[in-house]
């Protein structure tokens, strides 16, 4: 139904880039589109791909990133990424700014601020919560805590 422009900047450090290829979603009002593996992000280069999606996404709402290992896995410094829709939609921009490290899907929500009533599908909300409780995994706190001094159980 349109022609995406997608820009993927990679950091600038000396290892920031990865051979690793990575796969993007768009997610926009009316829909997700899988992208597929589309990228293998290089050191201080800014990637660009075009890409066809058949259906009607509306505004978009998230890009979602997924690094797929590979047997010289290496981390990714992804700055951030930018779409330009089809027709006059202007580009959107999600910032990201982290490493990419690990074997999941990471949710970029386009980067202007929102409140929660911006929020009527509670799409972001999901997603935030899905991600907490990621890294509430990742960290396993409740395991490191000392009895007594630290108390996650609420």
């Amino acid at each position: 139904m349109g022609k995406y422009v997608i820009r993927v900047a990679t950091g600038d450090s000396l290892l920031a880039g990865s051979t690793n290829l990575v796969q993007l979603w768009l997610v926009g009002e009316h829909g997700e589109a899988d992208l597929g593996k589309l990228l293998g992000p290089l050191r201080e280069k800014k990637t660009e791909v075009e890409i066809d999606v058949p259906f009607y996404l509306g505004c978009l709402l998230l890009v979602k990133l997924h690094k797929h290992k590979s047997r010289l896995n290496f981390d990714w410094f992804c700055k951030w990424i930018t779409v330009q829709g089809p027709g006059n939609q202007g580009e959107v921009l999600f910032p990201c700014y982290s490493w990419i490290q690990d074997d999941r899907i990471l949710c970029l929500p386009e980067g202007t601020a929102l409140s929660v009533s911006d929020d009527p599908q509670n799409l972001f909300k999901k997603y935030r919560e899905q991600e907490l409780e990621d890294r509430r995994k990742a960290y396993r706190l409740k395991n490191l805590a000392i009895k007594g001094i630290l108390d996650l159980a609420n």
